[in-house]
């Protein structure tokens, strides 16, 4: 019988996905790093203009395919459709649809934010 090898055999594999896991999580770090970049200029804290909306949109369906951590680019996805909702409720001046939209990208932030595990604050700075 020998089960050193056996040993090291399930060493290596704990290893290997203690790894896997961290190379995981600093891959989302980083994802929401980039996200929280992207969001800063949103104007999600207050109201956006259309051209806000529009931009940050614009910015998150570029980035959404460079990102690594699927959890994270379904969070940056789902928030680029709400900003281009915002952005289309905003162009037909409807202020009951642009405040329901603004709600609407506000709790998809708050979403990527736990995705993310931080505070919405670090996401979107004063909301």
């Amino acid at each position: 019988m020998r089960p050193l090898p056996i040993v090291l055999a399930l060493t290596a594999g704990l290893v290997l996905t203690g790894c896997s896991d961290a190379i995981d999580t600093a891959t989302k770090v980083k994802d929401c790093a980039t996200l929280a970049t992207d969001l800063a200029s949103s104007g999600l804290n207050r109201v956006p203009t259309q051209a806000e909306a529009e931009a940050t949109a614009k910015k998150l369906q570029d980035r959404v395919e460079s990102l690594d951590s699927q959890e994270v680019k379904d969070a940056a996805s789902d928030l680029s459709s709400k900003l281009e909702a915002l952005r289309a409720a905003a162009a037909s001046k409807d202020a009951a649809a642009v405040q329901r939209a603004v709600e609407d990208a506000r709790d998809s932030a708050r979403a990527a934010a736990e995705t993310c595990g931080i505070p919405v604050s670090q996401l979107v700075p004063g909301l």
